[in-house]
C-alpha cells in the first residue's frame, strides 16, 4: 500500500449500509474520494476520481454492478475493484473474477469479521 491513505471509490445504493462502509473505511485509514448509488456514476465517479480501490456493489437499483465492473476494467484493466454483495453465490464470484475484480465481499457479516475482510483487502492492495 503507498505510504499515503488509499483513495476509495464506494457505490453502493443502499443508505445505511454506504454510511456503515464509510465510517469502516475511514477508521481503517482509507479516503473516501467519492460515492455513488448507480451504474452510472459508479463508471463517470471512477473516470474522474481514478481512485486506487473501488468497492462496488454488485446489485444496485439502478443499473447492475458487474456491468459497471466490465465497463471501469474495459477503461483501465488495471483497476483495483472488489465487488460488494450480501449474496455468497460461487457463480456470480467467478464470473466477477473472471471479469477482473480483485476481491469479493459478503455484506451483512458482524462488524468484525467485515473489518477483517476490508484489512485484507488493503493488505492485498499493498
Amino acid at each position: 500500500m503507498p505510504n499515503s491513505a488509499p483513495r476509495v471509490l464506494l457505490i453502493e445504493d443502499a443508505n445505511m449500509l454506504r454510511e456503515i462502509f464509510k465510517h469502516t473505511f475511514t477508521h481503517i485509514g482509507c479516503e473516501i474520494v467519492a460515492e455513488g448509488t448507480t451504474e452510472k456514476a459508479a463508471v463517470a465517479l471512477y473516470e474522474q476520481h481514478r481512485p486506487d480501490i473501488v468497492f462496488l456493489d454488485i446489485r444496485l437499483a439502478m443499473g447492475d454492478g458487474i456491468d459497471a465492473l466490465k465497463e471501469i476494467i474495459a477503461r483501465d484493466p488495471k483497476a483495483y475493484v472488489i465487488m460488494l454483495t450480501i449474496y455468497d453465490d460461487a457463480k456470480t464470484r467467478e464470473k466477477c473474477m473472471e471479469i477482473g475484480a480483485r476481491g469479493y465481499i459478503i455484506k451483512g457479516r458482524p462488524a468484525e469479521a467485515l473489518i477483517k475482510d476490508v484489512k485484507a483487502v488493503l493488505q492485498d492492495f499493498q
